[in-house]
């Protein structure tokens, strides 16, 4: 069964003017890994103008100048039909010169690529959006907050959207126009109007107040088995080469309305979603992938309505942002959390101190207290990022670390302290080294950060046989059985796709007992409601401890398959 879940993103446009030279773009972007990372491109005007510069440009977010003057941060998709798609925020709603920015953006108005993200795999989908054939001349249209030409979303109580308008209202309710729809992925995707009503779009809600849907045809769910959004979501086709994700902030709770009998769904709705994220994002895109017609069938005998928890884990960086959308001076996760005790889960961009560098990072405001910054794998290719880790590691007896489950869509979470022998031992961060402690068995992939819980020239005394730390207030020890001093977490981002070292791999005792196992047993599930972080602030990790604490790598787990690193 096919269990999707749908976003929209942004809009591109190319600028004829003065750039920066390819040589300044590639060499911000030819470390980076497709995913979350901030790079100096605040003079590009769109992510298809930085694509155009650079060819090798990868996925992540990028920090783009609209043609307002106002800094933007947006995910560019460099891969998909060509690459230079622009993804937008849905902080976007909120800003003065919304409007502006969007028309700006978008100047091609007869394609639009929408993503949707599977509900139970951490992995997307794309829908390539382009007129019906019977109107193969008519422009989609974008509005924000507003529906001049067509019609008023059943949920613009909640006041913020963008609307993509497929068919002007004016048009769809003449009756020689009873043939309408659009093109998805090179399939005709059609209804016939029944009685002239001309509704024809999606709406993309980032609904900032948790507010309830509309309940319109909530007692007639007939167009969850048929139909136009029904039709639509079967042409998808997966992102899976390889499969990646984008940041919360860039996904909506979705409405389509379409006839007079083409269909009303809201992503809360669908008989094809689970329970988590009903989001959606849009994009339109300068050059059209002209790739072949596949199809990804849904289950066309799901019955049951599961109903949605809109992504209260999602609701954004709107706390971190002034009403111009420019990141507001904010450090660090602590310091939002400190001036702002409602402030919500999610991506935020802070400005690191001293160097000044601007950064996402995933801000955990509520586990462990809250105001735990996440840092992203691109870190560890930054330049100043012993700097950068250096001021946001302040509180040196908490780490919040995250587990990544291996079949569910969910995440768990341990909070590590020192051990009670330990008790005024500060634990100690490094990156891209491994001063004070042992070197990791993974060193080879270069990049990395280490976790170190007693240094070595004190684990290695025969007197402190006693190791280990404390997790979920749960004391997970040993006892350092030949004074082999490893006392050690590695988070790597194994941007290479190395094949993690074989070290202990004759013997896997400690995937059944030992410092490792024990600690991920202490590991609570995140369930209130579930909510995910973006792929990219989990690591490939490695523990070592002892002397017979254990060693292992979270390739060889059964339950869970990476950690991300959270400090404050």
């Amino acid at each position: 069964m096919q269990l999707l879940s749908v976003f929209i993103a942004a809009v591109i446009v190319e600028y004829a003017y003065s750039s920066p030279s390819c040589a300044e773009i590639k060499n911000n972007t030819k470390n980076a890994a497709n995913g979350i990372f901030i790079i100096d491109t605040s003079s590009w005007k769109s992510c298809a103008e930085i694509k155009n510069n650079n060819k090798e440009a990868v996925s992540g977010v990028y920090t783009i100048e609209t043609g307002c003057g106002t800094n933007l941060e947006v995910y560019c998709e460099m891969t998909l039909g060509g690459g230079g798609f622009t993804f937008l925020p849905r902080g976007l709603t909120r800003m003065k010169d919304a409007k502006q920015i969007v028309d700006s953006l978008f100047t091609d108005k007869k394609n639009v690529l929408l993503k949707l993200m599977h509900r139970t795999k951490k992995q997307e989908y794309y829908t390539l959006i382009q007129p019906h054939p019977s109107w193969r001349n008519q422009d989609f249209g974008i509005r924000v907050n507003a529906f001049s030409d067509y019609t008023i979303p059943q949920n613009h109580f909640m006041k913020d959207y963008l609307l993509l308008g497929i068919i002007p209202k004016y048009l769809a309710a003449k009756p020689e126009n009873k043939s309408q729809g659009f093109v998805s992925n090179h399939r005709t995707i059609q209804f016939s109007n029944c009685d002239k009503n001309p509704n024809s779009l999606f709406a993309f809600l980032p609904n900032h107040n948790q507010q309830t849907p509309s309940g319109y045809h909530g007692n007639n769910l007939v167009y969850e088995r048929r139909g136009v959004a029904f039709d639509w979501r079967k042409t998808a086709k997966p992102i899976d080469n390889p499969p990646r994700t984008m940041p919360n902030e860039f996904f909506f709770l979705t409405e389509l309305h379409f006839g007079g009998c083409g269909c009303y769904t809201s992503s809360q709705y669908s008989r094809s979603y689970h329970r988590h994220l009903n989001e959606t994002v849009k994009e339109a895109e300068d050059e059209i992938d002209e790739s072949s017609d596949e199809e990804v069938d849904d289950d066309p005998e799901v019955s049951t309505l599961v109903q949605g928890e809109i992504g209260s884990s999602a609701t954004i960086l709107l706390g971190a942002r002034t009403r111009f959308g420019r990141a507001h001076s904010w450090s660090s996760c602590a310091e939002i959390k400190n001036n702002n005790k409602e402030a919500v889960n999610g991506v935020y961009t802070i400005e690191t101190k001293d160097c000044g560098a601007k950064l996402d990072v995933y801000c955990e405001m509520t586990l462990g207290g809250g105001g735990f910054t996440f840092l992203p794998r691109g870190l560890t290719r930054m330049k100043d990022a012993k700097q950068i880790v250096g001021n946001l590691f302040t509180d040196k007896k908490n780490v919040l670390l995250k587990l990544m489950h291996r079949t569910k869509k969910q995440e768990y979470y341990t909070l590590i302290q020192p051990h009670p022998s330990w008790r005024n031992q500060d634990f100690g961060i490094r990156v891209n080294a491994f001063s004070d402690y042992t070197v990791p068995k993974n060193h080879f992939m270069k990049d990395y950060f280490l976790l170190g819980t007693i240094p070595k020239h004190l684990a290695a005394k025969t007197e402190n046989r006693l190791q280990g730390f404390v997790s979920n207030h749960r004391t997970i020890q040993f006892s350092n059985c030949d004074k082999n001093p490893n006392s050690l977490f590695a988070f790597l981002p194994n941007h290479n796709q190395q094949t993690p070292s074989g070290y202990h791999g004759n013997n896997l005792v400690y995937e059944r007992r030992g410092v490792a196992f024990d600690w991920r047993k202490t590991a609570k599930p995140i369930d209130n409601p579930p909510r995910t972080m973006p792929n990219e602030f989990f690591f490939l990790t490695e523990l070592h401890f002892g002397g017979c604490g254990c060693y292992t790598s979270s390739n060889r787990w059964r339950s869970f398959q990476a950690t991300a690193i959270g400090i404050r």
